[in-house]
């Protein structure tokens, strides 16, 4: 097998455990403790440091995640011309991995969303307004969002999962 095809395939599932173990901790553990009644007047704070820094992290994961698939896609043998053509969509794995990317695309976008319109703009209303309901509201939004996100990822890594072992 290509070396490099190993390093892209390590670098790509390390980044896949990276990006969705720091959203597991993220709702395992910064929200959990962020209620905690010693750190209650902290909690905005905490969530929004916290969150900030992973951001950073999250979008590298995120960006290796996509060029590593590209490159594994490649090394497997498909070029652009079979995503325009229909080669790549046919059979199982094809299939697996239309659905695949079809939730990678939606990740990407509901990330964006959260990361960079919602989620500062609920820090905003928040600190300006003193955590008026509209802050609040959105602070509820980018929570589900995130829930909905890590459930996208989960499946992902499954769909992955079931590309590695063939795409059936």
């Amino acid at each position: 097998m290509n070396a490099l095809y190993i390093v892209s395939l390590s670098l790509h599932v390390l980044s896949a455990c990276v990006w969705v173990g720091g959203m597991v901790f993220f709702a395992a553990v910064m929200v959990p403790l962020s209620r905690k009644g010693e750190l209650e007047s902290y909690k905005d704070r905490l969530l929004l440091w916290s969150g900030l820094r992973f951001r950073a992290i999250g979008w590298v994961c995120l960006s290796l995640l996509v060029l590593t698939g590209l490159y594994n896609l490649h090394a497997l043998g498909f070029h652009w011309a079979d995503a325009f053509d229909g080669r790549l969509w046919q059979g199982p794995f094809g299939h697996t991995l239309a659905h695949k990317l079809v939730l990678v695309a939606i990740i990407l976008l509901i990330s964006a969303l959260h990361d960079f319109w919602i989620g500062p703009k609920a820090v905003r209303l928040k600190e300006t307004a003193g955590g008026g309901s509209k802050g609040r509201s959105l602070s509820v939004l980018a929570s589900w969002i995130a829930r909905f996100n890590l459930i996208f990822a989960v499946v992902v890594v499954i769909l992955g999962v079931i590309l590695a072992r063939g795409g059936a």
